[in-house]
């Protein structure tokens, strides 16, 4: 019961007493009687409307209750999906690549095995001799296993920044034998400017002293976004000039928005670049040359 209704009952009970005062004393019952039922019958009618809105508010809260629990089970179902497809990748990856031990964790800040399925089919469709990656990890052994069960005479070169990862994936290079198909190189970040705008990307210095080589394939998963805005850009103009006329680009966390703002002004530098969504966990843009 609310405040008005309180009040309206309160000011109709002090009437009825009023009221009744002078039949009372008269000995007139007829009033009484009148004044009783009218007094019930706004009662019932009170009643009533506080059932009726007790209701309304139980309905009300049962649509946000299933509303809620509609939400939550679309996201449940969503992260199963996710889930299968990131359990389904890594199964299809020991399948093809049964020889692969100590595999590094993926996921999280690592590829997932999503995109690393992505990097086996664009590998079997485009055949690459050397390849090109923005950071180290599963990715490279990934190439590397794929360039020798290929049997190509070719090369991952891995630029990382953090020289204890860069460690870490040579670790696990060493320990799948596949030293002969991928060198990691230390590529500390330093500033460039880059149409007038600085930057924060791969020293190429290392890169440079290994002479006249010409990409395939590249896979770009680094910098972290965290260096400076549009961190990855620099990649293709740094990089276009050490591309074969026909190549595959393989861009990782394309569900940002930096990464989409990106590809738009790479493709503004080759307009004969083709792009493709791989729909992968966090995004993965496929861009191709011929």
């Amino acid at each position: 019961m609310n405040k008005k209704e309180t009040i309206i009952i309160s000011v109709s009970f002090l009437l009825l007493v009023l009221s009744l005062i002078p039949a009372y004393n008269s000995g007139n019952q007829i009033p009484i009687l009148l004044m009783v039922g009218l007094l019930l019958i706004f009662s019932i009618y009170l009643l009533f409307n506080a059932v009726k809105r007790i209701y309304r508010q139980q309905e009300q809260d049962k649509f946000e209750i299933n509303k809620s629990i509609s939400i939550l089970s679309e996201k449940v179902d969503s992260n199963a999906r996710y889930n299968f497809k990131q359990l389904e990748s890594m199964l299809n990856i020991q399948r093809l690549l049964p020889n692969l031990i100590n595999i590094p964790h993926t996921r999280g800040w690592a590829a997932s095995p999503d995109v690393l399925q992505v990097i086996m089919q664009e590998f079997g469709k485009r055949k690459p001799m050397y390849i090109i990656e923005c950071g180290s990890g599963v990715s490279t052994l990934i190439f590397a296993a794929l360039l020798k069960k290929n049997k190509v005479e070719g090369k991952v070169i891995s630029l990382d920044h953090e020289s204890h990862y860069a460690e870490k994936t040579r670790e696990k290079i060493r320990e799948n034998g596949l030293e002969d198909y991928a060198l990691i190189l230390d590529a500390p970040l330093k500033p460039y400017v880059l149409n007038d705008q600085e930057y924060k990307w791969y020293d190429l210095i290392e890169l440079e002293k290994l002479g006249d080589i010409r990409f395939d394939m590249a896979f770009i998963d680094g910098p972290p976004t965290f260096t400076n805005k549009l961190a990855r850009y620099p990649f293709f103009p740094k990089i276009q000039a050490l591309l074969n006329p026909s190549y595959t680009l393989i861009v990782d966390d394309s569900d940002r928005e930096d990464e989409q703002t990106m590809v738009k002004e790479w493709i503004k530098m080759d307009t004969d670049i083709n792009v493709e969504d791989a729909f992968c966990e966090k995004g993965a843009l496929v861009l191709r040359k011929n």
